[in-house]
């Protein structure tokens, strides 16, 4: 009998020690699961490397507006303005924030691309991962509607006739802005002054006042005055006619300068060194606000042509698209910094 409960006692050791194994097993296998979730624990710094009003401005408040109504993210994303410097001030800024899960950024292609053209410390990827790009911006040249240039071919006229006296108003230097004005003197021989401004905003709001002749300008920055019929969308670098109060504008491929094609894109990027599962965790947001009412509202009232791309290509299509009009820009202005 003796030899029987020691048997048994034996047993039931055996199993309980069997058990709390497995138990310890299952509780570690949930540790690891809830690793790779990420929630914030604080407000989202969304830095916007431009003044209020333009399209950097306007796409990044859209964003938080959505992500608000829709209650995508536990907390709130709150829009901050780093202006200065053709985008350097809120780059830099951003560079500060490495590491920090909690600092995303208004990506525009548009001052990516003085990154690898401007002599800047760093290219766009050592200021910031790229999360997910979400639509494509197409670029436009509007003049003021009560000004003597109501058509592409007056406009171009008057700059090939009286060379580098008609003021081009631009958000920065260096950037995809510059590089279509030096396409506009390479290709159609019109030589124009350029202007910058701190945002594309400011250079709408010079154009209004009369302080410049044309200013180059993305549908998002300009629909306003063009539904008020205050300005008028010339011509477009798209490869298509635009929509809306933007369908009388001709494409230059139309006019015949085939060269002048140009289209910037738009996404959610952030400091560098985060964690993966708060870099997926944007990635994320980026998909399902693509399918909320607010941000599809934007994209439609802005004539912004919705994609996705995320983690696995958003980053590589972008460095692509950096180098390869670089390399266009260097060929243009004839020298820059080659990379």
């Amino acid at each position: 009998m003796k030899k029987m409960m020691s048997l048994c006692m034996g047993l039931l050791m055996v199993f309980g020690l069997f058990a709390a194994f497995a138990g310890g097993s299952s509780e570690n296998t949930n540790t690891v699961g809830q690793s790779d979730t990420w929630q914030p624990t604080k407000d989202i710094e969304y830095i916007i490397p431009a003044s209020p009003g333009g399209g950097s401005d306007l796409w990044a408040r859209a964003i938080a507006n959505a992500v608000t109504a829709n209650k995508l993210s536990n907390v709130t994303w709150v829009p901050i303005n780093k202006p200065g410097g053709a985008s350097a001030v809120g780059y830099n800024y951003l560079l500060t924030k490495k590491g920090d899960p909690h600092a995303i950024f208004a990506m525009n292609s548009g001052p990516m691309v003085s990154t690898y053209v401007a002599g800047w410390e760093h290219t766009f990827e050592g200021y910031m991962d790229v999360f997910c790009i979400l639509a494509y911006d197409e670029v436009t040249l509007c003049t003021l509607a009560t000004g003597p240039y109501k058509d592409i071919q007056t406009l171009l006229k008057a700059a090939q006739e009286k060379p580098g006296t008609l003021r081009y108003g631009s958000d920065q230097r260096l950037n995809d802005s510059q590089y279509a004005c030096e396409l506009l003197r390479k290709y159609c021989k019109a030589d124009f002054n350029y202007v910058q401004y701190d945002s594309s905003g400011d250079a709408a709001t010079a154009l209004l006042g009369g302080h410049v002749d044309v200013a180059i300008l993305n549908p998002s920055e300009c629909i306003g005055q063009v539904n008020a019929e205050q300005f008028i969308p010339v011509v477009s670098f798209s490869t298509e006619r635009m929509t809306g109060k933007f369908a009388n504008a001709p494409t230059f491929i139309e006019i015949g300068y085939p060269q002048l094609v140009l289209r910037g894109f738009r996404g959610i990027s952030g400091a560098l060194d985060m964690p993966d599962a708060a870099k997926r965790y944007y990635e994320q947001i980026g998909k399902k606000l693509l399918d909320t009412p607010e941000f599809k509202q934007y994209l439609s009232n802005n004539l912004l042509t919705p994609t996705f791309m995320g983690l696995d290509e958003a980053p590589a299509y972008s460095t692509n698209e950096m180098k390869k009009i670089a390399a266009l820009f260097n060929e243009v202005l004839g020298g820059g910094k080659k990379r």
